[in-house]
């Protein structure tokens, strides 16, 4: 997977969870996730602890995931951390896959629904347009 889509992908599968936890603490919030989304976080946040910017992202997403600059800045930091780091990029893309194929994620509304080899986006924002976006296999579609 690309770094974009790597990254927007793995944004848009912790949004939800994000959202849903509530304001707890960078490093509590991976305890309210199911453990493959868990895991994502956790690589992430580890990751971003060693660069102000990116960690700035993360609080920020944390403390107000339904922002859109906060996402995009989020995405925009992980982005750069992807391209800067293969193993990183590996890591992640091998937690986003594992979560994909998770079949107990599944999430509601505006978010993410992950399971079965899918995952879905509703809502989501890139460059001002606001739109659906489908990344993976989904069943019964060419």
């Amino acid at each position: 997977m690309d770094p974009v889509t790597l990254a927007t992908t793995a944004t848009s599968l912790l949004l939800p969870y994000i959202a849903k936890a509530g304001k707890l603490t960078l490093d509590k919030l991976s305890e309210e996730m199911p453990e493959t989304v868990g895991k994502l976080w956790s690589a992430v946040s580890k990751r971003f602890e060693a660069k102000p910017a990116a960690a700035e992202a993360a609080t920020d997403l944390v403390k107000n995931p339904g922002d859109m600059d906060n996402q995009e800045v989020f995405t925009m930091q992980l982005k750069k951390a992807l391209k800067e780091d293969e193993e990183f990029a590996k890591l992640l893309t091998g937690l986003v896959e594992e979560a994909k194929n998770d079949s107990s994620i599944s999430i509601g509304g505006d978010g993410a629904v992950a399971n079965k080899n899918s995952v879905a986006v509703n809502k989501f924002q890139a460059d001002g347009n606001t739109g659906s976006i489908s990344i993976g296999n989904k069943s019964g579609s060419s």
